[in-house]
């Protein structure tokens, strides 16, 4: 996979408001900082994007208390379900937010 069509999974999942408050993103070296929501200990996280060999590599730095604490897990599966959703989305030939809204006012497909 790319890392521009991981990317766009990455800050799709990070934007959902009720699980992460975003502190920054870095379009250009393909990293974000975060904030889990409802942790009762407040730490940035971390999430970056690199090429290794023809995919893309992810680099995390997601702070877990304890075994109860499954952050890692949540963002893992929560960002498996965004790429499944683009895809699909993709497949379909549904454009994407950002090329929705390209378009020319009054203009529909």
């Amino acid at each position: 996979m790319s890392c521009d069509d991981l990317w766009v999974a990455v800050k799709d999942t990070l934007g959902n408001k009720s699980d992460y408050s975003l502190a920054s993103v870095n379009d250009l070296d393909l990293h974000a900082s975060f904030l889990v929501v409802g942790d009762l200990i407040v730490y940035t996280d971390r999430v970056t994007l690199f090429v290794k060999g023809d995919g893309c590599a992810i680099k995390e730095d997601i702070k877990e208390v304890g075994a109860e604490n499954p952050n890692t897990r949540q963002f893992h599966k929560r960002l498996e379900k965004t790429l499944e959703k683009l895809q699909m989305a993709k497949a379909a030939g549904t454009p994407k937010p950002a090329e929705a809204k390209s378009q020319p006012e009054g203009q529909h497909q």
